[in-house]
């Protein structure tokens, strides 16, 4: 399995800490050779 994280994206500023995107994906790869990708995407909210 290879993950990636993607870097900050959509920042907003905030007082203590900025709020950002972030995209994470995973690929798995199975034994026969196949592969499937997975992607989430998660945002952490400004704090003031």
């Amino acid at each position: 399995m290879t993950t990636e994280t993607s870097d900050r994206l959509d920042v907003e500023e905030g007082d203590e800490r900025d709020g950002f995107l972030v995209i994470f994906s995973r690929t798995i790869t199975y034994p026969d050779g196949s592969s499937r990708t997975e992607e989430y995407t998660h945002r952490y909210d400004p704090e003031d």
